[in-house]
């Protein structure tokens, strides 16, 4: 096929986008495939690319300051627990969302039931963020039988609008008191101290329970986690208090009626759920991506990573008969794998994914494939009628008009949290 000159706008444009997507997506998965570096559909074949030590370096910056994470590795007492109860629970979220629970997993401890409208909550959700719980002693003459729990939430930003929170709890069949009544109310307090000085309990919600009730159970907890965003500083935790239906004033200890605490099982730990929408994050990412372009003119022509993504993807930089571009406008494969970039301690899933880039001529007349919108169609037109102007209508270019979020889970501290990232894979290709 004779070759095509491109533009020096379609140069950065293609260089940016290979970029764009290699940093902002995962590397470490709970379910992998395929080997390192990352695949282009050239139109002949699948060309694979390994990155040098030095770009994977320039690229795990990239992949970290975008995400807003700390570039050096985690300390080792501040690495998430993957085997935990919260961590579980985002995987099992992450599970759901790509499809890959099956009947056999319905079993295990750390499978959630997800419920309708949890799922509609995380559907709604850019962030959702899980807190494993943390043992603070509460004394109280009047309160000696109920639980504290305290949840480190200072790194969620005042600026993350926070949609839904929930705090989870597992009950036990397994008790060594009998005498416990058939039904009992759980409840669940925020502790605040007075200007006194003194603590006392303000109730946020409460869930009827009966003696054949086991598994996790959910409380409403959105006002008291609202608050602590806030107002940090008045984060005295959680009190959780259960008493027999009626009787307000005869406590019982969680423990006696199988409610799992802090130093239960790892899996049956209490931990606190937090599910927001992005608002300052938006921003935040907008002006790391600003950055990063900065970074990458800065860089671009030291790279072997462009040499090779100027001769596959058809941008011009030596000899015209070496490059290659589709005909007509058409979806061609890109599957960008992260596993030896070097942020395995960062991100913990996928292993990779199928980014898709669009290429191809958009030239008269445009066929049903190639889905040309009325304004291609007309650009096209008017380009065709200047054969002879100096600065001519430019032709309808290739590109994505549909793209999907892909989902990823995000090693930051010593927790875990799952994101979605919105726009990231071209699932459709048209002149435009």
């Amino acid at each position: 096929m004779s070759g095509i000159r491109v533009s020096g706008f379609c140069n950065y444009f293609l260089i940016f986008i290979i970029n764009y997507l290699l940093i902002n997506d995962s590397i470490k998965q709970v379910f992998c495939e395929k080997s390192s570096g990352y695949y282009a559909d050239n139109g002949y074949q699948t060309v694979v690319h390994t990155p040098t030590k030095r770009e994977k370096l320039q690229l795990r910056d990239d992949l970290l300051e975008f995400f807003d994470l700390p570039e050096r590795p985690l300390p080792r007492n501040d690495v998430p627990l993957l085997n935990n109860s919260a961590s579980e629970f985002l995987i099992d979220v992450y599970k759901n969302a790509l499809g890959k629970k099956n009947n056999s997993e319905n079993n295990k401890v750390f499978d959630f039931n997800l419920s309708g409208r949890d799922l509609r909550a995380i559907n709604d959700s850019d962030v959702i963020m899980s807190f494993a719980s943390h043992y603070r002693n509460f004394f109280d003459a009047n309160h000696k039988r109920g639980k504290t729990i305290w949840f480190d939430v200072t790194k969620v930003s005042s600026g993350e609008q926070l949609v839904n929170a929930e705090l989870r709890i597992y009950r036990s069949l397994k008790i060594k008191q009998q005498k416990i009544p058939k039904t009992f109310v759980i409840s669940v307090y925020r502790i605040f101290k007075t200007l006194y000085g003194k603590k006392e309990l303000k109730f946020v919600s409460s869930v009827n329970k009966t003696i054949k009730d086991q598994g996790w159970m959910t409380l409403n907890v959105t006002e008291a986690v609202q608050h602590w965003v806030n107002n940090p500083e008045d984060n005295k935790g959680l009190y959780l208090s259960v008493h027999p239906i009626g009787r307000p004033e005869f406590e019982i200890v969680p423990k006696d009626v199988g409610i799992v605490g802090h130093f239960g099982s790892l899996k049956k730990q209490p931990f606190l759920v937090g599910f927001f929408k992005n608002s300052e994050l938006i921003n935040r990412e907008k002006r790391q991506k600003r950055n990063i372009i900065k970074k990458i003119r800065k860089r671009k022509s030291e790279s072997s990573l462009f040499d090779f993504a100027n001769k596959q993807f058809g941008v011009q930089r030596g000899d015209p008969s070496e490059i290659y571009i589709p005909k007509t406008c058409r979806r061609m494969s890109f599957y960008v794998n992260f596993r030896d970039l070097g942020v395995h301690d960062v991100v913990i899933a996928p292993d990779g994914f199928e980014a898709y880039y669009c290429a191809g001529e958009c030239n008269f007349p445009l066929s049903s494939h190639m889905n040309a919108t009325n304004h291609a169609v007309v650009q096209t037109l008017v380009n065709l009628l200047q054969p002879n102007e100096r600065h001519p209508t430019p032709k309808a270019c290739c590109a994505p008009t549909e793209l999907i979020a892909t989902r990823v889970l995000i090693s930051q501290g010593n927790r875990i949290l799952y994101k979605k990232l919105k726009n990231m894979v071209a699932t459709r290709c048209a002149c435009q």
